[in-house]
């Protein structure tokens, strides 16, 4: 009878435990997750504007060679340079 009881309290301080250390972890993974998500879409946010940039920038950068170069009407040069 006595270990019985003995193994039933232990059980039952392990359930405890595991129950309290489930709930901690569901919280701090919930949290750590989040964070990682958010730095994730701002830095695909960051590259996004960068690589846009540089090609706007590239973009610019040909059309003032190609104006030296191709004869472009001028309505489509104003525009293409603006």
């Amino acid at each position: 009878m006595y270990y019985a009881s003995s193994e039933q309290n232990i059980a039952a301080q392990m359930r405890n435990t595991f129950q309290e250390y489930k709930q901690f972890s569901f919280r701090y993974n919930g949290v750590l997750t989040s964070i990682l998500v958010a730095l994730g879409l701002a830095g695909s946010l960051l590259l996004l504007k960068q690589i846009e940039m540089q090609i706007s920038r590239f973009l610019r950068i040909i059309l003032l060679y190609a104006k030296h170069y191709l004869p472009l009407p001028d309505n489509l040069k104003n525009v293409l340079l603006e």
